[in-house]
């Protein structure tokens, strides 16, 4: 199936951006913190966060078959992220600075960006095995 070799693609560079993030966010959480003006232990979530999905995506990167659910509980994850980044926005709003809340801006719209085009791209693999 021509589409194959698009989904692993998708798949490394979700995978590579939730794990680059999640070392990103632990390894300068304090700096960040004090940056952002953010808690470091949301910090601390977010990147510990960011590792699990990250896990979970390079599994199904190096799986033969994938399923439509395996698939779809990967674009939930993004989704769901996106709106809890939309809730840290509203909770955070009055004690982060400009970029805390750009850093939550930018993430309800990258990941919440990529779990939309995820969403779409496996709607059609509904019913069969997803190499």
């Amino acid at each position: 199936m021509k589409w194959q070799g698009s989904l692993t693609n998708l798949l490394w560079f979700d995978s590579l951006s939730a794990l680059t993030a999640g070392v990103v966010l632990l390894c300068f959480r304090s700096a960040l913190a004090d940056w952002l003006d953010l808690p470091p232990g949301l910090l601390t979530f977010q990147g510990v966060t960011n590792l699990v999905y990250a896990s979970y995506g390079m599994s199904l990167v190096r799986r033969a078959t994938r399923t439509f659910q395996m698939l779809r509980v990967l674009a939930f994850g993004n989704l769901a992220y996106a709106f809890l980044s939309l809730v840290m926005l509203f909770v955070y709003f009055n004690t982060s600075n400009i970029f805390g809340k750009l850093l939550f801006v930018a993430e309800i719209l990258y990941v919440g960006g990529l779990g939309w085009v995820e969403w779409k791209f496996i709607q059609p693999m509904r019913k069969e095995p997803i190499a």
